[in-house]
């Protein structure tokens, strides 16, 4: 015999009503997200590598005309004696930023635009302590054309996607992709120095080019390579755009760059130290120069210095960069540890 089932109706409320009504509607939608979400991500894939395929070309496409061919030549016999390359900073002085080795003194410099024009340059300005020197064309050779702008390497990352461009065996306009490979290397080539390492390909002729990001800044000055060939080995070295800057601001407004002097002994932190002090970077002072700007701020041997105009040391050498780019008189503040204590002096 079948049971019967009495079923019982409630009333329920005009809430009660509505909040069914949003359960049964959340529990669609959370169906339908789960359904639509696989389809969605590889749409979005799909249309990110068009996006990218088109992207990258765009990004080389206004890059290519501020970027420069540079040729020095013997003054006497006329032979080559250097190649490289340079990029546009300013296009109302026509002012081309290169390394200074590829522009040696005493001789006759030639730079050749993306649109084969041949000129011969008068003005060249140069810090050989950064190997950054600067060609001033005139506003007329640059007409049209979008300089290129130097990133903030606060922000950059190892493993971040770059490009270089230049003149590698004096191919004009050639572009290579890889990534950054270090941060903060030294070369001990140059008294101030700070390199970005990156495993894009460059070979003799990528000097003075730029290395640029996703977004087209420039992050590095191509500068040097490692390798037993003298050709490309996948280990090549740019002067990082924050030391660049420095340089080239200097050498726009002054003619000539003058390096700041910290007056201290710099050694870096060993792993021991560094631990006891609970600091994963710092820079210690081991003496400081009677009377030097150090000792006028208040800097003692032994102090660890963490910070530096606002930015953290990694090493003794960054240290050193970075207050000989600071100008001669300016005040900065420098965090410092003290007896297990952090203070700021200036």
């Amino acid at each position: 015999m079948a049971r019967r089932i009495k079923i019982r109706y409630k009333r329920v409320s005009l809430i009660n009503q509505y909040n069914l009504i949003f359960s049964i509607r959340e529990k669609l939608e959370c169906a339908l997200f789960r359904i639509l979400t696989p389809v969605l991500l590889v749409f979005l894939f799909a249309i990110s590598d068009v996006y990218a395929e088109r992207e990258i070309p765009d990004l080389i496409d206004s890059t290519l005309p501020s970027v420069v061919k540079i040729q020095a030549f013997d003054t006497k016999s006329g032979k080559e004696v250097s190649n490289g390359a340079g990029f546009l900073v300013n296009a109302e002085r026509g002012i081309i930023v290169t390394n200074s080795h590829v522009v040696p003194e005493n001789n006759t410099v030639k730079v050749t635009l993306q649109n084969a024009l041949v000129t011969e340059v008068d003005k060249i300005t140069r810090d050989k302590d950064t190997d950054i020197a600067l060609i001033e064309m005139g506003e007329k050779s640059f007409e049209g054309i979008t300089p290129l702008v130097f990133a903030d390497n606060r922000h950059l990352r190892v493993g971040q996607v770059v490009f270089a461009v230049g003149s590698p065996f004096g191919y004009t306009s050639s572009v290579s992709q890889g990534i950054i490979s270090a941060t903060y290397r030294r070369l001990q080539i140059y008294p101030f120095e700070e390199f970005i390492q990156t495993d894009a390909a460059v070979n003799p002729g990528n000097s003075g080019g730029p290395l640029i990001d996703g977004s087209g800044a420039v992050v590095g000055v191509v500068t040097a390579i490692q390798s037993a060939t003298g050709n490309n080995s996948g280990v090549s070295f740019a002067v990082s755009s924050d030391l660049a800057k420095s340089v080239t601001d200097q050498l726009m407004s002054e003619g000539s760059v003058a390096h700041g002097y910290l007056g201290a002994g710099l050694r870096g932190l060993t792993p021991t130290q560094a631990s006891e002090l609970g600091l994963r970077k710092g820079v210690l002072l081991t003496r400081v120069t009677p009377e030097g700007p150090a000792d006028l701020a208040g800097l003692k041997t032994g102090d660890v210095v963490t910070q530096f105009a606002g930015k953290t040391m990694q090493s003794a050498q960054h240290l050193l960069t970075w207050s000989a780019r600071t100008k001669p008189g300016r005040t900065v503040p420098v965090q410092i540890v003290r007896d297990q204590k952090v203070e700021t002096v200036s």
